[in-house]
């Protein structure tokens, strides 16, 4: 359990919530362990490293070193969101594009996704009490702890710390999804409806699977094209106002002509001008959420900047 939960905080800092959920659902199965001689002893390493881990992602969120963060934090809605996302429901349904926008937007959708949400979350129930018939009440109430208990505090951290819970960070639970699902098959047909269940959940998610990987509507942010563009500016002489994350750019600047085009974009990022006539093109990533709540459009257009081009998440504007 160590070991996994040490494996688990070193892939990702959010794990270490995760971990920490491991660790107590671990104790709450074997309390017996923490009367044995030599437990604490043994503990100790593993016990230092997560204290460490544990310390420095508390350090990481306090100093704003977060992944992906909103100005009016997470909610409630955005770990639905992620949970959404985590049983496999976001293929079949709108993009991530589309519901930034408005939630209202899954509502086309809905033919296809209520049924694949009933039949995952049918399997899902079926496999459960299947299996909660054949364990103790103490390790059905670790399991739970160390899968909600994370969720819980995850949330909180959104809220308070303006973090932004997404599918990924709810990743260590996707055992807690699919082993109920598998137990509906490994009964076989004799079982009829959790096994029909079962195969029309797999058979739902592998659908939703690859529509995100082959449909146009799931693209990812087109970085390529926008850091292409900076770059290429900057090769021309002309100032860029670049407001996106900068690790996709620096990998294209170092195939396109070395670092020293992304410091020439990264002074622009960390210390903007003053106003945007100082800049020659813009590039936003998601101006959506960038400029929620005011009319960049307009405050460009008063700058003299006119829109380019539009790709996905990405906008360009030139001086005219």
């Amino acid at each position: 359990a160590g070991a996994a939960a040490l494996l688990l905080t070193c892939s990702s800092l959010t794990a270490v919530i995760w971990a920490g959920g491991l660790w107590l659902g671990v104790l709450m199965i074997r309390p017996d362990w923490l009367g044995r001689r030599g437990f604490w002893l043994k503990s100790l390493p593993w016990i230092a490293s997560g204290l460490l881990f544990g310390a420095y992602y508390a350090f990481t969120l306090f100093k704003g070193y977060r992944a992906t963060g909103t100005e009016g934090g997470s909610s409630v809605l955005s770990v639905f969101f992620g949970g959404y996302e985590m049983i496999g429901l976001l293929g079949l349904g709108p993009s991530r594009n589309e519901l930034r926008v408005t939630p209202l937007a899954v509502t086309p959708y809905l033919g296809i996704l209520i049924p694949a949400f009933l039949c995952i979350t049918g399997a899902w129930t079926y496999g459960l009490r299947s299996w909660l018939r054949t364990v103790p009440t103490r390790c059905a109430l670790a399991v739970a702890c160390a899968v909600l208990l994370p969720v819980v505090i995850l949330t909180l951290i959104g809220i308070l710390q303006n973090f932004q819970v997404l599918g990924r960070h709810l990743s260590p639970a996707i055992p807690a999804l699919l082993l109920p699902i598998a137990a509906t098959l490994s009964a076989g047909p004799k079982v009829k409806l959790p096994f029909i269940l079962g195969v029309l959940a797999v058979g739902f998610m592998l659908a939703s699977a690859f529509e995100l990987r082959f449909l146009e509507r799931h693209a990812r942010d087109d970085y390529r094209n926008a850091s292409l563009i900076g770059i290429n500016a900057l090769k021309q002489g002309k100032s860029v106002w670049w407001q996106a994350d900068m690790n996709a750019t620096r990998y294209y600047a170092f195939r396109h002509g070395g670092i020293a085009l992304v410091n020439a974009i990264q002074v622009l990022e960390s210390n903007p001008p003053t106003g945007l006539m100082f800049a020659d093109v813009i590039v936003v990533n998601r101006p959506d959420l960038r400029y929620r709540g005011s009319n960049y459009q307009e405050e460009m257009k008063k700058n003299f900047f006119k829109l380019e081009s539009r790709f996905t998440g990405f906008e360009v504007w030139k001086t005219h």
